[in-house]
């Protein structure tokens, strides 16, 4: 098992102590007890759960050892966690041990449990340090900061006031513990596998260890125990450093370069960043509670991806590399800040619906089978949540039904938000771009080479795109050639436009064929695609009349070529790098290169060339079924069993979705109201396709987005927009125009990726398909889309 993963689980035992504590230390123990027990909960109160908090106190009264710990190092499973050393054991047991002392304390005064807690707080006393297991791994410090939790929870309790000198006393040391695993950056983690350094160097400190231990440092001050001010404020800096800019945080320091990581997005931050916005605010670095309501928000809607890994065997296995023992660990620091919301029954309420849900028969609560500490942990946390809810509920009267639960209207408001800006981001629907139209033709004109062709084989850096051999290099300039001829052919005509056109058509029906690569690379795909389909405009075009023959038949050799390239799946990719069979094994199937086939079947078609039934309808089924419920598309056929990978986001997904979505919208699989939230994708999103734009290697950006996605994408969305409400086209027209028009260079061409010498010629000829389709739709459009928009 790899020992990074193995060694997260403890993290979760010792996480799971830290929530149990009451974060705001200047407020009195006694007002937080509640008081009642059983007999105090009325018919009509919103708590409804206190047979579950009995059940869980009477597991953890029953399992106590007879030294007062609880938990054993006994593993439960022949291949548990990688330890480093027995030292981790310890830090599992002292860590358990002081989560359930914790709860013992929180709960109602009963003779049981106070004797139960005094019996774990003298054996936390006498009990051995929790040390470092080895230079690489460090558990000890979920031991360190919950024994420092406890403690200070225990020192404002008056029923233990003659242990007071003892505790005060174990936990300074405990204190001078914690502060040498401080890390170089300032934060705290629990492994350092590369540098191994005495004080850890930072590269794997975690937001939520850091925030947990922040929590727990700021309690003990609260309690009189002396905390250098250096260590909290440099932990707060840790957790603030590792926010992302949506709510949530990144795994580690680390991730610090990968923000849309798995683990680093909100379906993948959602306990962890309980803990982290709960640090943040009795840290004094945020104020208010709308943050707050936000991160419960984000936990309640999207609370299966955390469920569905609760009690998994393996850390991070399951969607957006959530952990088993993230579980009760999140709940629980969700459940301590209620106090900070102006009224947190709602959210009180759904914590204690979903919490009572997951006790087992027993009465435990477990997540993780962290040896034999499993549910000693788990219901220390259980306990703990259940608790502060019933707080919160026992003396409110039923919620109503019928009202929006809060984390919905929390949710609803957001999507409002959403929708405000996207109706901002559009633009007022006026073409504003002839000279940048002019530009870009002049540029073209000018760029056409002597023999008719756009662009060349010429590279413009020392190390260029793979090829698999020199045909690629065919295929590029084929493809490049097609989309300037394209781009050229819809401009209005002038007498220099229609020499470069026929000299480009010339060339086009003389050039020689591509082909395949190899048994494994065959971009001739994209050239069969473009010639074919720029043939079909040429055919349509009374100017080239007198080459009808020629283009037909040229057309029907590529199209061939382009049906031959079709996979076993029905779809259509360039690489089949695993099988490398004849026909492609369609492993390596692309939704967007299907879809840009499915469009020259049309063009096919168009000029009356044969297009098999059989062909079309496996491209759609191939087409549909790499369609995500999100509106994103699988990035291949072999991304299937990723869903969740970066580039199958909707973020990820951008440019290709709008190609994608053209031909179901044509076949009547889509419908108009799907395209306009694809666009709104688009524009909403728009920075992260933005950002890979003249990047120098494909898929290096965020969501894996690739710099010749950037054109390609918007010539799609250009053809989308005219199948919106012909009231709505006009905005998304002139958005798109002003998005592509802002990336014009001051030569007049468009680039957005440096394919050799092609880069220029195709992203200059997709850019004049898109300003001359969007002004014709702003020029269409009626008077009324203005404030139809608005």
């Amino acid at each position: 098992m790899n020992a990074r993963l193995a060694l997260i689980p403890f993290f979760a035992a010792l996480v799971v102590a830290c929530s149990v504590m009451q974060v705001e230390v200047h407020r009195d123990l006694d007002t937080h007890r509640l008081g009642g027990g059983e007999a105090s909960v009325k018919k009509d109160s919103a708590w409804q759960h206190q047979a579950v908090l009995d059940r869980g106190i009477e597991f953890m009264l029953k399992s106590q050892n007879e030294d007062g710990s609880f938990g054993s190092h006994a593993p439960q499973r022949p291949n548990d966690i990688t330890l480093g050393s027995y030292g981790s054991l310890k830090a599992f047991h002292n860590a358990s041990t002081a989560l359930c002392a914790m709860a013992l304390m929180d709960i109602d005064p009963s003779p049981r449990a106070e004797t139960a807690a005094r019996k774990a707080l003298e054996w936390l006393i006498d009990c051995p340090e929790a040390r470092r297991a080895t230079m690489a791994i460090f558990y000890n410090t979920w031991g360190q900061l919950y024994h420092i939790q406890c403690f200070a929870r225990a020192l404002q309790d008056p029923r233990f006031a003659d242990l007071a000198p003892m505790m005060r006393k174990r936990a300074a040391r405990e204190v001078v513990i914690l502060q040498g695993l401080q890390s170089a950056e300032g934060g705290w983690g629990y492994y350092d596998f590369r540098e191994r350094t005495l004080h850890p160097s930072g590269r794997i400190s975690t937001s939520f260890t850091s925030a947990s231990v922040v929590i727990a440092l700021l309690e003990a001050r609260g309690a009189g125990i002396d905390v250098p001010d250096s260590m909290i404020e440099l932990g707060l800096d840790c957790v603030e450093r590792q926010r992302v800019g949506n709510g949530d945080y990144l795994y580690s320091h680390g991730h610090i370069g990968r923000p849309v990581h798995l683990p680093n997005r909100i379906e993948g931050s959602l306990t962890r960043s309980q803990a982290c916005n709960y640090a943040l605010r009795v840290g004094g670095r945020e104020s208010g509670h709308e943050f707050l309501e936000e991160g419960l928000a984000n936990l309640f809607q999207h609370h299966d991806y955390i469920e569905i890994a609760r009690q998994r065997q393996f850390p991070h296995e399951t969607w957006f590399a959530n952990a088993p023992y993230y579980y009760y660990y999140g709940h629980f620091y969700a459940a301590d800040p209620l106090d900070y919301l102006p009224e947190p029954q709602r959210a009180a309420k759904t914590l204690g619906d979903l919490i009572a849900l997951t006790q087992d028969e027993d009465g435990s609560f477990w997540d993780y089978p962290l040896y034999g500490y499993t549910k000693a942990y788990g219901t220390g946390y259980g306990v703990l949540i259940m608790n502060a809810c019933r707080k919160h509920l026992l003396g409110a009267s039923t919620l109503s039904a019928e009202t929006t639960p809060w984390f919905r209207s929390s949710v609803e408001a957001k999507e409002t938000k959403q929708e405000q800006r996207r109706i901002k981001a559009l633009s007022s629907p006026e073409w504003r771009h002839q000279e940048a139209l002019e530009r870009a033709i002049a540029y073209l004109v000018e760029a056409q080479h002597d023999n008719g062709q756009f662009g060349s084989a010429m590279s413009r850096r020392s190390r260029d795109i793979y090829l698999g051999g020199s045909n690629s290099l065919h295929a590029f300039g084929e493809a490049t050639h097609a989309l300037a001829w394209m781009g050229l052919q819809c401009v209005p005509a002038s007498e220099a436009v229609n020499k470069a056109l026929e000299r480009g058509l010339e060339y086009m029906l003389n050039a020689p064929k591509t082909g395949r690569v190899n048994d494994h690379t065959f971009y001739n795909v994209w050239s069969h695609s473009y010639v074919t389909q720029a043939l079909s405009v040429a055919y349509h075009d009374p100017r080239f009349a007198k080459s009808r023959e020629a283009i037909m038949k040229r057309a029907k050799q590529e199209f061939q070529s382009l049906l031959v390239l079709q996979a076993a799946d029905g779809g259509f990719g360039y690489f089949d790098m695993d099988h490398r069979l004849g026909p492609p094994s369609g492993v390596g199937s692309t939704p967007f290169n299907t879809a840009t086939a499915l469009d020259v079947f049309d063009a096919a078609e168009s000029m009356g060339l044969e297009v098999p039934k059989k062909a079309r309808d496996a491209a759609l089924h191939t087409l549909q079924d790499m369609r995500l419920p999100s509106g994103a598309y699988f990035y291949s056929r072999n991304h299937y069993f990723y869903p969740h990978g970066r580039a199958n986001q909707v973020e990820g997904s951008l440019g290709r979705s709008q190609a994608c979505n053209l031909p179901l919208y044509n076949a009547g699989r889509l419908t108009a109201n799907q395209l306009k939230d694809s666009l709104d994708d688009l524009i909403q999103h728009h920075d992260y396709i933005e950002i890979a734009r003249q990047r120098q290697l494909p898929h290096e950006t965020w969501f894996a987005n690739a710099p010749y996605y950037y054109y390609y994408g918007h010539y799609y969305a250009s053809r989308c927009i005219e199948a919106l409400d012909e009231s709505e086209r006009a905005a998304y027209a002139a958005t798109l125009a002003d998005l592509v028009a802002a990336t014009q260079d001051s030569d007049g061409c468009f680039w957005d990726f440096p394919l050799y010498d092609y880069g220029k010629a195709y992203g200059t000829g997709y850019a004049l398909m898109i300003l001359t389709r969007t002004k014709a739709t702003i020029e269409a459009a009626p008077k009324s889309s203005v404030a139809s928009v608005r």
